[in-house]
């Protein structure tokens, strides 16, 4: 019997032994209990002067850490005296650039908080408004040199939507769900003026308070459940001290493997550059030149889009995912963007007889397009390296296509078909339509009549 590595975690002391710590809750919330209980009468909150402090931020999850903020200096103005806002400029957006879309933040602090503001792109020859003596980066994307943190009496602190040093990086909450994490939680830690989310760890989310990351959970649920907790720690890890020297290294929750979550791109919604395979022992079996002594471009040796559940789970998470296609007519390079895939669809077997069985037992037929990588050279189309298959199914008189693993990309064995539905495709320059009827312009292989004369 195959067993589970159980998970070890150290808060305040306490060692926490747990196989499923998201299922075993009692145990860790009995544990941390008892000990918060015994501890907190005890400890001695570290005395700070009253914080001046220059909050630098972007997004939805950082204005609620400075609401939070902005509401225990109303509460309490012996702990917080004033707060300056420093935001990134706005970005010209839209139709010619005309407008320019300001960071969520800069209406919050201005409008709604009547605090002043600071537009910065850069702190090179910048100095901060007198009498700061706390500097706060929450989600604000440019690393707070070591000048400003040296003149800082408390220097700095950023809070962290993941339990670190797992997942450290810009897109935390994206990779959480991108790579199947169970659960997650809050780091309140110092700034590094180097490095991002390398600081000293102050304070996280203990074992028994671990956000669960349910099934199908998209970014924005995710960030309407790690936002509240956010602000929290930010202004309890004030309100006791945490900033005050001598600073105090917490012991965090231990993860199974660490990533690192950077910035997702467009590299990372490219079906080719992303979610491309060879099935290697397929590809063995055609030889890889032909009589004429060039490169066999064959479908055994190309690889192939998969696997379904993983496109499908990238679509819901930071789609529109995209390829490149050759046009029929033209002979143009097209981006093709996935429009609309269907959630009722996705994974969904949709057939019980193997792929060779399709066009005489089903209404469905079977299809594949040619897509190229970033390198494409539509001359020379026998270059493996730069093409790859999207193979399809999709039934007269429904423009909707099926996307599967295709015959190369999975074991031969009677198996059920896990499909991804999708709805619209949408060439670069052009409105959605249809996918079938997008897909009808774009160069392909001829599909079962091809790979059965294979050898």
């Amino acid at each position: 019997m195959l067993m589970r590595r159980p998970l070890i975690a150290i808060r305040g002391g306490v060692l926490l032994r747990m196989t499923k710590p998201w299922q075993s809750r009692s145990i860790a919330t009995a544990l941390g209990q008892l000990w918060r209980n015994w501890r907190d009468p005890q400890k001695k909150k570290k005395q700070s002067d009253t914080l001046r402090i220059l909050f630098c931020g972007s997004d939805e999850f950082s204005s609620a850490s400075l609401r939070a903020l902005h509401e225990e200096k109303e509460r309490n103005p012996g702990l917080i005296e004033s707060i300056d806002v420093v935001v990134r400029p706005g970005k010209r957006v839209g139709r010619g650039l005309k407008q320019i879309q300001h960071p969520p933040i800069r209406q919050v602090a201005e409008d709604d908080l009547k605090l002043p503001v600071h537009e910065r792109d850069t702190f090179t020859g910048w100095d901060m408004p007198p009498g700061i003596n706390l500097i706060i980066a929450v989600s604000f994307g440019k690393l707070v040199p070591n000048r400003l943190l040296q003149a800082a009496k408390y220097g700095g602190l950023n809070v962290h939507p993941s339990l670190l040093p797992n997942l450290r990086g810009p897109a935390p909450l994206h990779h959480a769900i991108l790579k199947w994490v169970k659960v997650t939680g809050v780091s309140l830690q110092t700034l590094d003026p180097h490095e991002f989310d390398k600081g000293l760890l102050l304070a996280q989310s203990p074992p028994d308070e671990l956000i669960e990351i349910p099934p199908k959970c998209t970014v924005p649920q995710l960030l309407e459940r790690v936002t509240p907790v956010g602000a929290r720690m930010l202004v309890q890890g004030l309100r006791d001290g945490v900033h005050v020297p001598p600073l105090e290294e917490q012991t965090g929750v231990t993860p199974w493997k660490i990533y690192h979550a950077p910035k997702i791109g467009p590299k990372d919604r490219s079906l080719y550059d992303s979610f491309t395979h060879l099935n290697q022992r397929e590809a063995e079996k055609v030889p890889a030149k032909g009589p004429d002594d060039q490169p066999l471009l064959h479908p055994a040796r190309m690889p192939y889009v998969g696997p379904v559940a993983r496109v499908a789970h990238a679509q819901r998470v930071i789609g529109p995912l995209w390829f490149y296609a050759k046009h029929r007519t033209t002979g143009a390079i097209k981006r093709v963007i996935v429009d609309k895939a269907d959630e009722d669809d996705m994974l969904k077997p949709v057939f019980e007889e193997f792929y060779e069985d399709i066009a005489r037992s089903t209404a469905m037929e079977f299809a594949s397009t040619i897509i190229y990588g970033p390198d494409i050279n539509p001359e020379q189309e026998t270059d493996l390296g730069s093409v790859s298959l999207l193979w399809y199914l999709y039934e007269k008189g429904n423009d909707k296509i099926y996307l599967f693993e295709g015959p190369y990309g999975r074991t031969r064995v009677k198996t059920k078909l896990c499909c991804l539905g999708i709805t619209r495709l949408k060439v670069d320059g052009q409105v959605a339509k249809p996918a079938a009827q997008v897909l009808e312009q774009f160069h392909g292989f001829p599909g079962l009549e091809h790979q059965q004369s294979a050898p």
